[in-house]
Parts: C-alpha cells; structure tokens; sequence
C-alpha cells in the first residue's frame, strides 16, 4: 500500500529519510495541489511493482514447469548456442542416448558428436535455421556414442530468438530410431535377396498393387510378350486376364487385399499384349511394396 507524507513544515533531510523508510511521496500543507496527482502517481507506482511481481512469480514457475518437463522426458531434450552448437542444456534421456554424462556434454559441441558422413549437412541445415530461413529442422541423422558405436537419431529443432529476432539457442527434441534404422535396412536386404532370386527364376512372378502391374520380372514380360518392363508397368492387371475369369479373380483379390491371405493355385488363362490367350496356373499372396499394399503373383 502506498504511503504519502503530509507535513506542514519537512525539512529536505526529513523527506529523504521519510522516503527511506517506505514512503512512497511527500506532501507539504502549503502545496496540497500535489496532493491528488501524489496519490494516482503512487497508486500507479503500486499497480506497477504489483504487476512486476505478478510476472516474475508466474515467469518462476513457468520456468519450473519448463525445467521439469524437459528432465523427465521420454526423448531427449536439449539446447545449444546458435554460434558454435555447444550444448547449453540437456536432459537424461540424451545423456543415455549419447552415454556421455550432462557434465560430459556440456563441454562439447553437437557437430562433435555427429557422424562425420553428416556433419557438414547437418551444420548447414541448422545454420539456415539460425539465420530464420526455416522456421524448424527436422533431421535423421547418426550420433557416435562416447563408446564409439553408432545410434540414429530424429532431431526436431526450432531457434528461441530474443525481442530482436537474435537467435539466442536452439531448443531440440532428439529420439533414438536406431531400431527403426534397423529394421527397415533388414527390409531392405530381404527385399533385394527376394528380388534376386525372382529375377533368375524360370516361373513368371509379378507384383500388383491399385490393381496395376508395379513389377514384372523377365519370365512374367515373355509371358505377356513384353519386350520391356514399361510396355507391362503401370497398365491394368485385369486387361491381361480373360474375361470369362474376371468374376473369381475379383474374388481373390478380395481375399488379399481384405482378408490379407494367399489364394491357392488356380487354372485360368492370361492374354498376351498382342490378344491371344495362354493357359496358366496362379497363386498369389499379399504384399507391401514399396509402401503400398497389393499382391505378389506367381505363375506357370
């Protein structure tokens, strides 16, 4: 609450000491003009220090918020300085990721501890986010641990700047995708053995997918007198089979697009690109090919 003196006779070293001991102003009774403009003066002074403290207890406990949030998550969460990429700021989950301690990392910079086949992109997408040519950096990138093994990460960026648009350190969420790295290269090994052995085998096999021909090998484009994979690709799977099948193969394709089973070796007659007809034997199972799903058919 603030307080005014009104005096009748106050000395200049009795104001000063009045004002030391929490006055907010001083007033003579021969000047009480200054009596009103005095008193919305403090009045305003007091809402003012009111909404100051308001602001730094709710900035206090914002920050706490903030910090607790940031060690307890589940990925890791870190800052650095937008000049050098030393590390200002991290949390436990990044000290396990990289298996550097907090104390550890501090002392170094992020681009220390990138994989040197991504380092010098890496740096580059990030100062365009320094300079605010991109609003965030999204990145998959390798880390070398302090063990010297390799983990993927997914890093997710964005640049705190101050009141003058300065970047003043990078906020990052990084997660370990080193599994999901794993995984798909898994995938793709198995895939490209799958495709090898198609490829030298005597049967035709193709693969559809949206009811069009996605892949052929060698054997399945002599079948349909293709003399190159893009006179098949792309063209309707049912245009190559005779119309009085079209009704049962709607039904197995039904059964592995939907029911996701393999269907059993059926009679039926396929056309050749130029019409005449060639009596074969097919089965097919389901399929993700290149990220979509569809069937791979096998046929002699």
């Amino acid at each position: 609450m603030p307080i005014i003196s009104l005096s009748g006779t106050l000395g200049e070293e009795e104001a000063v000491e009045c004002l030391k001991l929490g006055a907010t102003d001083y007033v003579l009774k021969h000047g009480l003009e200054r009596l009103v403009p005095a008193v919305r003066r403090a009045l305003q002074e007091a809402e003012e220090h009111r909404a100051r403290l308001q602001a730094e207890s709710e900035s206090r406990a914002s920050e706490e918020q903030f910090r607790a949030m940031f060690e307890v998550a589940s990925i890791g969460m870190a800052q650095a300085d937008p000049r050098t990429g030393q590390w200002l700021r991290v949390n436990k989950k990044i000290c396990a990721i990289t298996g550097y301690s907090a104390a550890e990392l501090l002392q170094r910079q992020f681009p220390e501890l990138t994989h040197p086949d991504d380092r010098e992109k890496d740096w580059a997408q990030f100062e365009r986010l320094v300079r605010g040519e991109a609003a965030e950096n999204r990145v998959e990138k390798r880390f070398v641990r302090k063990d010297g093994t390799v983990v993927w990460v997914n890093v997710n960026a964005t640049m705190l700047r101050d009141a003058g648009g300065q970047a003043t350190r990078s906020m990052a969420a990084i997660e370990d995708i080193t599994e999901r790295k794993l995984a798909e290269e898994s995938v793709r090994l198995s895939e490209a053995k799958f495709r090898t052995l198609i490829e030298h085998t005597n049967d035709a096999v193709f693969v559809q997918t949206g009811g069009l021909f996605a892949y052929a090998n060698p054997a399945a484009l002599r079948l349909f007198g293709a003399r190159t994979p893009e006179v098949l690709l792309h063209q309707p799977v049912m245009e190559r089979i005779h119309p009085d099948f079209h009704e049962k193969i709607r039904e197995r394709i039904r059964d592995l697009n939907e029911a996701k089973q393999a269907v059993p070796l059926l009679e039926q007659v396929y056309l050749r690109l130029d019409g005449s007809p060639v009596p074969v034997e097919v089965s097919a199972a389901p399929i993700d090919y290149e990220g979509a799903s569809g069937a791979v058919v096998f046929v002699r």
